[in-house]
Formats: structure tokens, sequence, C-alpha cells
């Protein structure tokens, strides 16, 4: 479950001990990071969440169901553009390399275990709106205004004191697609934290 998977995450930072927390997470990684950056137990000093999942209950169900089943190059080349808003652009070496990573190892599995503790068909089964109206620190949310994975209007109504940038032409991986923006909005994010 989506609390699982927060947990596991608070614990392994918590028992590393680390303070002065600056927490950047994409899609489900950023809704794991608002949570613990909402959970008030860990010295979390900014939050940067770039197309973050959790702010509303849509998810490109079939995109999920997809990427999980290709096993060969064309089939993930063709869920893997979706990412993107060019999908011309997307780099063959992550098609390829995601592929590699899946053979011999149980990580498609995992994956789909996950995936159907926190999805539902085209449904996310939690939210973290909650969890950053709590967090008091500097934050940002960087989405891409053509995502087709999670809907960029899932960003309307965040909490005043959170920063919204919304990129045209950019899809689901705006870490990808407008990296020096994102790296220069990041930088600043953490910056502005003290």
């Amino acid at each position: 479950s989506f609390d699982d998977l927060v947990a596991i995450v608070r614990s392994t930072l918590a028992a590393a001990k680390l303070d002065r927390l600056h927490l950047v997470g994409h899609s489900l990684g950023a809704a794991v990071a608002t949570a613990i950056a909402g959970g008030g137990d860990l010295d979390i000093r900014s939050l940067m969440l770039i197309a973050p999942a959790g702010l509303g209950p849509k998810i490109n169900g079939d995109y999920v169901s997809g990427f999980l089943s290709a096993s060969s190059e064309a089939a993930l080349q063709a869920w893997l553009g979706l990412l993107v808003h060019e999908p011309a652009s997307l780099p063959g070496v992550l098609v390829r390399a995601t592929l590699s990573g899946r053979e011999g190892t149980g990580m498609v599995a995992n994956q789909a275990r996950l995936a159907a503790g926190v999805f539902a068909g085209s449904t996310q089964l939690f939210s973290v709106r909650d969890a950053l109206n709590r967090f008091s620190g500097p934050a940002r949310v960087i989405v891409g205004e053509q995502d087709r994975i999670v809907p960029a209007e899932h960003s309307n109504a965040l909490p005043a004191h959170v920063g919204l940038h919304r990129l045209p032409q950019v899809g689901h991986l705006p870490q990808l697609e407008a990296a020096a923006l994102v790296g220069r909005l990041v930088s600043q994010t953490i910056r502005s934290a003290g």
C-alpha cells in the first residue's frame, strides 16, 4: 500500500539520522516525499515535486498496465513514449536500459505488486493533499502541461505557500525534457530553505 511504501522510506531516512533534508521526488516518489514532509517527524527543509502523483484521483491505467506487460524493446518504446511530449526525443538508451534492468530479475513482479497497492485501474488510491497543506517549508511543484500519465490539472488549487511551474510542451518527465530549468528550480528551492 501507499502507507507501507511511505513507512519504509521514512524508516530508512530516520535510521540514517540525517538532518536538514531536502526532498526531491518524481511521480509516485513525489507523493512519498510529500507524505514524509507532511509527517513532521523528520527535519525536512524543502520539498520539490516533479509531476507528482497523489494530488488527484486520475492516473493513466493503460500506461501502467502497458508498461508492466511490455516485454520487447518495440513495445516498451511505445509505452515509454507516453512519458514525454515528443516521443521521438526519448533516448533509445533509456528504453534499452529499462528492458535490460528487468531481465533475470523480479523487478516487473515487484512493480506490478506496488502498482496493485496504489492504483486501481485508472484511479490513485491515495492522496497527499493534506500532507502538502501541513508542510510549511519552501515547496514547489513542476508539471508538464502535456503530461499523459498524471493530469496536469491535479496541480490546480495548491496551498498558497506552494509554488507551481506549469511547463508547456513537456510531458511526465520535466527533469528530462526541461532539465536545465528543473535543475535551477531545485537549486533555488534548496537555497530558499536557508
